[in-house]
């Protein structure tokens, strides 16, 4: 998920994230979530509005969710991966015929 506070744009892995909050209940200067009171990540200032509960039970502050996207590193070199693909196209092809 690819999110803003402040000027800074950051991400956080999808596969961290429990939930989303919108207009947490602040205690002593915690985020209360499910009978706990979580560290707040706060990366700007000003009004708290979204919390993203992460599973470590913290709570990253933002100001807006920009997008979500998934990618996954590959690793294998660049030369491996495009001769696989090329020899898997050549073979689909073969099937074709």
């Amino acid at each position: 998920m690819v999110i803003k506070r402040g000027e800074n744009i950051f991400s956080i892995s999808s596969n961290n994230i429990l939930e989303v909050i919108n207009k947490p209940k602040i205690i002593s200067n915690k985020i209360a979530y499910r009978n706990k009171l979580l560290e707040i990540i706060d990366y700007g200032e000003g009004e708290i509005n979204i919390a993203v509960i992460t599973k470590d039970y913290r709570a990253v502050i933002v100001d807006e969710i920009m997008g979500h996207f998934e990618a996954f590193v590959v690793p294998y070199n660049i030369e491996k991966i495009v001769k696989y693909l090329v020899l898997q196209k050549i073979f689909i092809l073969f099937l074709f015929r």
